[in-house]
């Protein structure tokens, strides 16, 4: 977590207050879930207001393998620890 701690002090001294990123199944392909945990650890701890965008296919509540995985992927904000519980989560269909 240490590259993510450097990036975020980078980012708030150059007056970053709000961290925002999207999780969803097929930029999970690209970019790591521990990634995207790491970032919103250390924006939290650093005090930066977090969102995090998932983004669905077709309707929030619909049923298939994409939803599913990017479910799956944002349990670690419900789960892993309190911290993680304070970024806001924002569900958008595509």
């Amino acid at each position: 977590m240490p590259k993510a701690h450097a990036a975020v002090e980078i980012l708030g001294s150059l007056g970053l207050t709000k961290m925002f990123t999207s999780i969803d199944f097929f930029h999970q392909g690209y970019i790591s879930v521990e990634s995207v945990k790491n970032m919103v650890k250390a924006s939290l701890e650093s005090s930066l207001e977090v969102s995090v965008n998932a983004r669905l296919v077709g309707q929030p509540d619909d049923k298939n393998e994409f939803n599913s995985a990017t479910r799956s992927d944002l349990k670690f904000l419900e789960e892993e620890d309190e911290q993680c519980a304070v970024a806001r989560i924002l569900l958008d269909s595509s």
